[in-house]
């Protein structure tokens, strides 16, 4: 299988409510750059124009999904690592890849990835 992938940064502010204990101060809004990566399953050469593949989803999170400078979703809540990795992978599917791995990390260091399992025989 080969794979196309694109990757952005955006800058943003966000936190975690629930956040007790040692790490109580996630749950003050701070700010972070976030890291992102799309790959997406391609067949043949140029089939995925890796750079518009990265500058549609970096708009998708800055401009149209609401997301972005402040990582805040349409209900005022901010969005989690998590939940960034659900909202981007969800944008690719619907511009019509078949979706391999989405990564999100904070300042380049935490953070969560998404693999799509059934490409791997999994």
């Amino acid at each position: 299988m080969m794979v196309a992938y694109a990757s952005f940064e955006v800058v943003g502010i966000h936190n975690w409510k629930e956040a007790k204990g040692l790490h109580d101060y996630l749950s003050y809004p701070h700010r972070h750059k976030f890291y992102f990566e799309v790959g997406v399953k391609i067949n043949k050469d140029h089939e995925v124009e890796f750079i518009e593949l990265g500058e549609r989803c970096k708009d998708f999170i800055e401009n149209r999904s609401g997301l972005a400078p402040s990582i805040v979703n349409y209900d005022g809540e901010t969005l989690s690592c998590e939940m960034l990795v659900e909202s981007l992978k969800g944008y690719v599917k619907e511009m019509g890849y078949e979706v391999v791995y989405v990564k999100v990390s904070e300042d380049n260091e935490n953070g969560v990835f998404y693999v799509n399992d059934s490409q791997f025989g999994m």
